[in-house]
């Protein structure tokens, strides 16, 4: 035990990692401790509701229940919040609108509900916000676009609706944003071509439609893409062959339409390529022989035709390849034995014949292939 008199010079006090229990509201006994401006009891056994007035510049707490009361407006000398990891409940309030100094906003992993409050806007001196992994419904308020200092922005599993504000171009700082699992929908903004310093985009798992804007050509940055379980249709704009920093692009379970672009030959830096469970057709392309870091291809359930190129030998990376359900033709070229590293194949339900490399059944392989057109010693039939 300590008197608070005797740390009044005290401005870092770290409980992290130990076994502290009980209710955290007992911590109101170091509100005394004038100087302290970070604490960190995080990954303790605490529980209970914050206390309402928590003047700390740094404050990380977890297993925390109950919600966030009203009175965080007194926390005014805040300067980074993480409550992420707990069992909070309930709305985030307005009031915290009025933290006008803080620069990270953590609430992610616990079960806030409602709104994101349009006064979130008003925190206009945040680089992070992060509410993921909540219960969050209703649309993404367009007061984010006052959020000119941000730099990472994440929304992911949630129910949020609505449209992506065009606000949100007005954030050129930004360097990762992630919408996945919610249900947005409309189309995605051409806005979002003015965010040219973005490296990470991920929508999956939405109802967005219409065609990805020509206009992502300008996000050369990017090294994540992933728009993958949507509802986007037309043809890849050729621009996206100018991404030449991606290393994963997923395009996946969306209803893509026309050949696979050949300029995806310029995107010499992808380890994953996901394009499965669309609508595109004609053959695959020469260039994609350039893709010589690419460690998990899925071409499968399109409507490709032609035959599964001998360049394939060239992707010494690949430890997954997935061509199963297009109407590929002709034979297994044997350059595929080359492939030491592949260790997931799918060619079955195509047209496809001839036989599996037996070198990469000794390395291996688990293999799905059509048993009456292809042999294979390591393969599991599809009848």
């Amino acid at each position: 035990p300590f008197e608070a008199r005797d740390l009044e010079e005290l401005s870092i006090l770290l409980f992290r990692r130990n076994f502290l229990i009980g209710d955290v509201t007992s911590l109101e006994g170091l509100l005394r401790l004038t100087s302290l401006r970070v604490l960190d009891v995080g990954e303790n056994r605490l529980d209970g509701d914050l206390p309402v007035v928590w003047p700390y510049e740094d404050t990380r707490v977890t297993d925390i229940r109950g919600s966030i009361p009203t009175l965080i407006r007194l926390m005014s000398n805040l300067t980074r919040l993480s409550v992420s990891s707990n069992y909070l409940s309930g709305s985030i309030p307005s009031e915290i609108g009025l933290l006008a100094n803080l620069t990270f906003l953590s609430m992610s992993w616990n079960g806030f509900s409602g709104i994101i409050p349009s006064e979130v806007g008003l925190l206009t001196k945040l680089t992070d916000l992060e509410l993921s992994w909540n219960s969050l419904s209703g649309r993404i308020p367009s007061s984010v676009g006052l959020l000119t200092e941000v730099s990472s922005i994440g929304l992911g599993w949630n129910t949020l609706s609505g449209h992506i504000p065009s606000s949100v171009g007005l954030l050129t700082k930004l360097i990762t944003l992630s919408l996945y699992f919610n249900r947005l929908s409309g189309s995605i903004p051409s806005e979002m071509g003015l965010l040219t310093d973005l490296t990470v985009l991920s929508l999956r798992t939405n109802q967005f439609t219409g065609s990805i804007p020509s206009i992502v050509g300008l996000l050369t940055k990017l090294k994540e893409l992933d728009v993958a379980s949507n509802l986007l249709s037309d043809n890849i704009p050729s621009e996206m062959g100018l991404l030449t920093d991606l290393t994963v692009l997923n395009l996946d379970r969306n209803k893509f339409t026309g050949s696979i672009p050949s300029n995806v030959g310029l995107l010499t830096k992808l380890n994953e390529l996901d394009m499965s469970w669309n609508l595109f057709s004609g053959s695959i392309p020469s260039q994609m022989r350039l893709l010589t870091k690419l460690e998990y291809l899925d071409l499968e359930i399109n409507s490709l035709s032609g035959s599964i190129p001998s360049y394939v030998g060239l992707l010494t990376e690949l430890t997954s390849l997935y061509l199963s359900s297009n109407a590929l033709t002709g034979s297994i070229p044997s350059q595929l034995g080359l492939l030491s590293n592949l260790r997931t194949l799918g060619v079955d339900d195509t047209l496809v014949t001839g036989s599996i490399p037996q070198s990469l059944c000794s390395d291996g392989l688990s293999a799905r292939v059509d048993c009456d057109r292809v042999e294979c010693t390591c393969c599991s039939c599809t009848v």
